[in-house]
């Protein structure tokens, strides 16, 4: 027997990873599934964010116009601004 079919009989014969027990598998799922959501949540933020800023339109933001009319952001506001 050579190398490879050594090779070949360990990775036949030595115990999954991720389906050992159900247990490993339910940790596999939900961390996949938390990886697709950040990475759904991230794509959806991006996509927003790009055809707002396109639009020139405020979405995902707080602004006020201030005194002339321009829209500023909110958030650095004084109260005395609002």
């Amino acid at each position: 027997m050579g190398r490879g079919a050594t090779l070949l009989t360990w990775r036949m014969t030595r115990p999954p990873l991720i389906q050992g027990s159900s247990k490993m598998t339910e940790k596999f799922v939900y961390a996949v599934l938390v990886v697709v959501f950040v990475t759904y949540a991230r794509f959806v933020v991006l996509v927003v964010s790009d055809i707002t800023n396109y639009l020139g339109i405020a979405c995902l933001t707080v602004r006020k116009r201030d005194v002339n009319g321009v829209w500023r952001s909110a958030v650095g506001m004084k109260p005395s601004e609002k």
